[in-house]
C-alpha cells in the first residue's frame, strides 16, 4: 500500500513538474519538491497509521519506509526530470 501511494505520489510530482512547464513557473517546482519532502517526514506516515498497540515498531516501520523510501525516490524523480528536461531542451 505504501509502494503504491509512493508511485502515485510520483506520478503527481511529475505531473505538477510538467504543468509549472507550461505555466513558466519554474521556481514553484523547488516548493513542490519541498512540501513533498516535508509530507515524507510529517504527513503521509499519518495515513497509514496501524491500530493503536503497546508496541511501536510497526508505526516506526512507516515512518522509516517515508522516511528513506519516500525521500530517495522524490528526490531521483526530480534530479531526473531536470536531467531530462535539461538534454531534451539543449537539442
Amino acid at each position: 500500500m505504501i509502494t503504491l501511494f509512493l508511485v502515485v505520489l510520483s506520478g503527481f510530482q511529475l505531473a505538477a513538474y510538467k504543468w509549472l512547464d507550461l505555466q513558466k513557473k519554474a521556481v514553484w517546482k523547488k516548493t513542490t519538491l519541498l512540501l513533498i519532502l516535508i509530507g515524507h517526514c510529517t504527513v503521509f506516515p499519518q495515513f497509514f497509521k496501524l491500530e493503536a498497540s503497546s508496541c511501536g515498531m510497526p508505526l516506526l516501520g512507516v515512518y522509516m519506509a517515508f522516511w528513506i523510501l519516500g525521500n530517495i525516490i522524490t528526490l531521483l524523480v526530480h534530479l531526473s526530470y531536470h536531467l531530462v528536461n535539461r538534454i531534451s531542451t539543449k537539442k
